[in-house]
């Protein structure tokens, strides 16, 4: 491990260039891929597929929502990556995941009836519940890192860091989790990478294609992303999560 990580020093790249897209873009592209999937998903899937009058039509809606489908795929790692940035550039990492943990129960009850009619629905939990256990496994892992790198022998040390992330995966799948134990190791991944770009993109595109190869479509915007924060549009990322789910719900039942 030690000559692993030796060796991918060399291909560390330098401070990212002036050109690029800033971190606020690659939220906007995830939220416009995730609108998109959720349209195909609540709208197309759960209305009109249903409701589909023929064979032909149903055949038709069922492409379209694939595509949709297809489209929505790189918005998780778009998020998970971003997750990270703002591990590193907040400033309170507690803070920062008592937000998205108090999104995470507020977005629970709507996002179980736009996906699956129920106020309460137990089997599947919503994307915020993923982003907060992956943001507390690494908060986890580096304070583990920094307290005991100088005490706990090298090997010990990485076990001990990869253990932990194993158990929130765990978590994250046994407690159903949207994306499950690949949606906390791909914010681990991302995490553990940071600083080694090159790894990090070829890492976490063998991680990520392997779940679903649409989503290796992310690591486009990801390679282009300049390390600049952009306009400050915090509170509007999320809220345009429950805020979307709204709509979609009421088009819903406007058409129906």
């Amino acid at each position: 491990m030690n000559k692993l990580l030796d060796s991918l020093n060399q291909y560390k790249i330098k401070p990212y260039a002036d050109k690029g897209i800033s971190q606020t873009t690659l939220k906007l592209i995830a939220c416009i891929s995730m609108l998109i999937d959720h349209f195909g998903y609540i709208l197309v899937g759960n209305c009109l597929i249903a409701n589909a009058a023929s064979a032909a039509e149903y055949n038709k809606l069922y492409v379209f929502y694939r595509i949709c489908r297809n489209l929505g795929r790189i918005a998780f790692p778009i998020f998970a990556f971003c997750i990270v940035e703002g591990f590193y550039h907040t400033k309170s990492r507690i803070k920062y995941l008592i937000r998205l943990l108090v999104f995470a129960i507020c977005c629970e009850p709507l996002y179980d009836l736009c996906f699956h009619n129920e106020y309460f629905y137990w089997s599947n939990q919503n994307i915020f519940t993923t982003l907060a256990t992956g943001l507390a496994c690494i908060i986890i892992v580096d304070a583990l890192f920094e307290k005991f790198k100088d005490r706990l022998n090298r090997y010990i040390l990485i076990v001990s860091m990869f253990l932990t992330i194993a158990i929130f995966a765990l978590l994250a799948q046994v407690l159903h989790f949207d994306y499950g134990a690949y949606g906390v190791i791909v914010i681990a991944i991302f995490y553990l990478f940071y600083e080694t770009r090159i790894a990090r993109d070829v890492v976490s595109l063998i991680c990520i294609g392997s779940y679903n190869i649409y989503s290796s479509a992310a690591i486009i915007p990801l390679w282009f992303y300049n390390g600049k924060k952009g306009k400050g549009l915090k509170y509007f990322f999320y809220l345009f999560y429950p805020l979307h789910l709204v709509v979609l719900y009421l088009i819903t039942k406007y058409i129906n």
